[in-house]
């Protein structure tokens, strides 16, 4: 498993964790995170809000890599992820990213889906 592959399970294990922590240790400094029908977060701070951002929204968010295509210090990402909210409701989302990466680093993190399944 090469590094950038560790790098995106790392990348959603934390994002399912809500674990600023650990996807602090996988941004480069101006890390930009970017999700269907909503702003961009740019820098490494502002990304991790991101994070906290989601965890003040659902009580769960479990997401995991299906699919992995690489072409140098890019990479498209098919996942899929299981969305819980406050009032115990589920969705299913499936989606892509597409990241960049500075060396091993998240530079940026883009990502796709259908807005309204995540609040069906």
């Amino acid at each position: 498993m090469d590094s950038k592959h560790i790098t995106i399970t790392r990348f959603f294990e934390a994002l399912s964790a809500f674990d600023t922590d650990a996807m602090a240790a996988l941004l480069a400094k101006d890390a930009t995170i970017k999700s269907a029908g909503a702003p961009a977060y740019h820098g490494c701070e502002a990304a991790l809000r991101a994070i906290s951002d989601l965890s003040r929204s659902h009580t769960a968010f479990v997401a995991e890599p299906s699919r992995c295509l690489y072409d140098g210090d890019a990479a498209v990402v098919e996942w899929t992820a299981l969305v819980t909210d406050f009032g115990g409701g589920q969705n299913k989302l499936d989606g892509c990213a597409v990241f960049d990466f500075d060396g091993e680093l998240v530079k940026s993190a883009r990502f796709y889906w259908r807005p309204e399944d995540m609040h069906n």
